[in-house]
């Protein structure tokens, strides 16, 4: 059985750490083993 997915899009808006994000967009790929991994800049982890 294949399972085809997709990578998912954020739009993030507000602020953290003294950064401020104004509707930035992440995505977030899928990794067979691991499942949805958030790239090193994603400021929601």
């Amino acid at each position: 059985m294949v399972f085809i997915l997709y990578p998912l899009t954020f739009m993030v808006n507000g602020r953290k750490d003294n950064k401020t994000y104004n509707n930035q967009g992440y995505k977030i790929n899928y990794e067979q083993k691991k499942g949805y991994q958030a790239p090193e800049n994603y400021p929601m982890k």
